[in-house]
């Protein structure tokens, strides 16, 4: 996509999508194909309009964040004593939200099953093998 610009969260994305392939996945992709096929539908259809010089999709998505966490009855007190100390929740949620989750989750299939994907990439799915044929 030509609105897609380059940002440093996409390293970390591309290195996770990195480590969580097999040398070689289903259909005879390598793996550092199948990477990018994959973070291309990251970019694409997961976190549209994260990567494009507005950002659109993460401020959105941030501000979401902001009113769920204020609305959420054991979390609505974490925005007034965050600006308290002068802090914003925003200064983490937006890597967390950029890096799809990659750096702020324990475990290393935790963001994939967050992001909704865990059982399908394990399964080196369809869709990777379909998106670079086309």
């Amino acid at each position: 996509s030509p609105q897609v610009g380059y940002t440093q969260s996409l390293n970390f994305l591309a290195a996770f999508l990195l480590l969580q392939l097999p040398a070689r996945v289903e259909g005879g992709l390598g793996r550092e194909e199948a990477a990018f096929w994959l973070l291309e539908c990251v970019i694409e259809r997961l976190l549209p309009s994260y990567f494009t010089a507005q950002l659109t999709g993460v401020l959105a998505d941030t501000r979401t964040l902001d009113a769920l966490v204020a609305s959420h009855p054991q979390l609505h007190a974490l925005p007034p004593h965050l600006e308290s100390l002068g802090l914003d929740l925003s200064l983490v949620s937006t890597q967390w939200l950029m890096l799809g989750f990659v750096t702020a989750l324990p475990s290393e299939t935790a963001p994939l099953r967050l992001w909704g994907i865990g059982e399908w990439l394990v399964q080196t799915g369809r869709l990777v093998r379909r998106r670079a044929w086309t």
